[in-house]
């Protein structure tokens, strides 16, 4: 709640609504009536058990997990709360929906896909760069082994660790994480070449025009 209202995020205009109905009035935040949230998950079991996530998180999502139930029952809150205009469903992988964003805009990624390796380290660094600098990538279940080199990556990358958050019994963890943001390079102020060039010439018919003849033996 802190960081959406205190940094005015646009991205998260229902969540925002949402938490500070109770305590702040609603006319009091314009500035979040023009952000949008876009979720995507393609609701498949095929990307859901790509790479080494377990036997039995595996057997879950090919046996126990309803995807289809979970995907209607998405869909109707959104449509229940009237948050179509808000919330934009793209029913597809990360992978496949990237091209639709551009660089340096998503203010926070929340990153809850597949938690296997391969699939971690391949989609934050599809999706790092979509971030806008001093963004914010929100890393769950961040004590998954498997998701420890995305995790490392992320750092190397400048990303700034900010908060941890639990569960009571410590089962579940994530992450914020920030993007830095670069620093301007200090440039030395030059005149233009062309300038410089003509003060020289100018100079040196002034020296040649009051310098003494060398008077020689």
């Amino acid at each position: 709640y802190r960081i959406i209202y205190f940094d005015r995020i646009d991205s998260l205009l229902p969540q925002a609504l949402a938490l500070c109905e109770a305590e702040h009035n609603q006319k009091d935040l314009p500035q979040y009536r023009r952000g949008i949230i876009y979720g995507v998950d393609p609701w498949q079991v095929a990307p859901a058990i790509e790479g080494d996530i377990g036997e039995a998180n595996a057997q879950w999502w090919l046996k126990d997990c309803p995807l289809h139930v979970i995907h209607e029952g998405a869909m109707k809150a959104i449509w229940d709360q009237n948050l179509e205009p808000w919330v934009i469903i793209i029913r597809a992988t990360a992978v496949h929906a990237a091209h639709l964003f551009v660089d340096n805009r998503i203010d926070i990624l929340h990153f809850d896909q597949n938690h296997s390796e391969i699939s971690s380290m391949r989609d934050i660094q599809i999706y790092y760069p979509l971030v806008k600098p001093g963004g914010y990538i929100w890393f769950d279940d961040t004590n998954w082994t498997t998701t420890n080199k995305a995790q490392q990556w992320l750092s190397e990358q400048g990303a700034e660790t900010i908060k941890e958050v639990s569960t009571e019994d410590e089962t579940q963890s994530c992450r914020i994480y920030r993007k830095p943001v670069p620093v301007p390079a200090m440039t030395a102020r030059l005149e233009p070449a062309l300038k410089f060039d003509k003060r020289t010439k100018e100079y040196r018919k002034h020296v040649e025009k009051t310098q003494e003849p060398v008077l020689q033996a």
